[in-house]
């Protein structure tokens, strides 16, 4: 892996991990995959943005 994938790799990550800190303590997985279509079509955008 050269360097330029393995700083978008990790840029990627880094996106993550900050998405789901600020979600609230409250939220559990069954209520986010109640929301299927909105978490599929984040994730479809998330590998337009970074193609691997």
């Amino acid at each position: 892996m050269n360097k330029s994938r393995l700083e978008a790799f990790t840029d990627a990550m880094i996106a993550i991990a900050v998405t789901i800190m600020v979600l609230p303590d409250g939220v559990k997985l069954s209520n986010l995959l109640s929301e299927w279509h909105v978490l599929f079509a984040y994730i479809v955008s998330f590998f337009l943005i970074y193609p691997f």
